[in-house]
């Protein structure tokens, strides 16, 4: 009964919290202990017990478990710029990727619908002039292109130069008569020559501004005029002749050994015979009076302008040799007028002509120093208009000069 009482008190105080008098009251008392120990386990604050072998276990792998992730996640934190790949969760499985085959419709579809986009899209204004544009443009660049891959002749001695200048002597023979009795004109004069030809724009990129050129020439001749008196006599005096003339020219290089150099240009030509005005006098200046019975030369002095239309046709026969043949028509644009001139009051003259030169050229110092020969012929034709009640009886003259012309050429690049 006693040990029921005690029993049913100790759970009571239990119930109610700890005595502040339970320690003291029941140390002496060893048979209150296994209440004690009972009631503390029960209702006694918790205290940390001893871990057994299983929670020892479970610790550990939950350790294991929270390592890794935070060791993933501490890369990210520290370096947020370079994050690496997603790896798969702890626990998932990865998938291999199955490559998705497409079905043919399907892709004729798409193309079907590919070509109905570009169809739309040509079909708008916009693109379709940028297009044309852009299209317009790259033909343009492609004659640029052709223009300037065109070459020029590549034996240098018919090649185009920058410059080129020659310097020669002249020996030209003048054959001048009116259709009509009357003292001519035949005799050798020697003199010199200049000729210049220039393509100052070769070196510009465009091809056909780089074929434009000029050229130049002057020639001049002195001698004698004589004439032989009835008594076998022969009286002469000075004379001289005289041709310049400028022109524009183009080559044409159809092949790398031969150029075709038109031309366009305008000149003069002066044949004259010194006559003293005293002498001038006594046949007033008038063609019709200079008879054979004038006792000295008496030729009046013929002096016109004329525009030439050339053509120039060279050949290279070696990388050295070159041959040329030109030609041209002489159109009269006016004569000198006057007396002791071939137009004077009683007849008007007027004039046409021709010329054809036969030359060759021959490298003889690299490709910048060349020898020149050439055989000119040139032929002035007159015709007069004679007014009512003139004494003329002459309709018509002839003056043509033939001679060899020899020259040094520098020629540029």
């Amino acid at each position: 009964m006693i040990n029921s009482a005690s029993v049913a008190i100790a759970l009571v105080l239990s119930l109610a919290g700890p005595s502040p008098f339970e320690t003291g009251a029941l140390s002496g008392s060893t048979a209150a202990a296994p209440l004690r120990l009972a009631a503390g386990k029960l209702w006694a604050p918790k205290k940390s017990k001893p871990k057994s072998d299983d929670d020892d276990d479970t610790s550990q792998k939950e350790e294991e478990l929270l390592k890794p992730q935070k060791t993933k996640a501490a890369p990210q934190r520290s370096a947020p710029a370079q994050r690496p790949a997603p790896r798969p969760a702890t626990g998932t499985t990865t998938r291999a990727r199955h490559r998705i085959k497409m079905d043919d419709s399907a892709g004729e579809e798409e193309d079907d619908n590919d070509s109905e986009g570009d169809d739309e899209e040509e079909d708008r204004p916009k693109i379709t002039k940028r297009r044309k544009r852009v299209a317009e443009e790259e033909e343009e660049d492609d004659d640029d292109e052709d223009e300037e891959i065109l070459p020029l002749p590549s034996v240098a001695v018919v090649l185009p130069r920058l410059v080129g200048l020659e310097v020669g002597t002249a020996v030209m023979d003048r054959r001048f008569h009116f259709n009509t009795p009357g003292q001519v004109d035949n005799h050798v004069r020697f003199g010199y020559q200049f000729a210049l030809e220039a393509f100052p724009l070769l070196r510009v990129p465009s091809n056909f501004w780089r074929r434009l050129g000029l050229g130049a020439y002057y020639e001049a001749e002195s001698g004698d005029a004589s004439v032989v008196r009835p008594d076998g006599t022969t009286s002469s005096l000075s004379a001289s002749m005289t041709r310049w003339g400028f022109d524009a020219r183009y080559v044409i290089t159809p092949h790398a050994r031969v150029t075709l150099v038109p031309a366009v240009g305008y000149g003069s030509s002066a044949a004259k015979v010194d006559i003293p005005s005293s002498l001038m006098m006594m046949t007033m200046g008038l063609p019709s009076n200079c008879t054979t019975d004038v006792s000295f030369p008496c030729m009046a002095t013929a002096n016109p302008y004329y525009m030439t239309i050339d053509l120039h046709v060279r050949f290279a026969a070696t990388p050295e040799l070159g041959l040329e043949l030109a030609g041209g028509y002489m159109l009269g644009v006016g004569i000198t007028h006057g007396p002791g001139q071939i137009s004077t009051s009683e007849a008007t003259a007027s004039m046409q002509g021709y010329h054809v030169d036969i030359g060759a050229n021959m490298l003889v110092y690299r490709d910048w120093l060349a020898l020149s020969a050439q055989i000119p012929i040139r032929y002035h034709g007159y015709s007069f208009s004679v007014p009512a009640g003139s004494a003329a009886a002459y309709r018509s003259a002839s003056d043509t000069s033939y001679g060899v012309l020899l020259g040094l050429a520098a020629l540029g690049p």
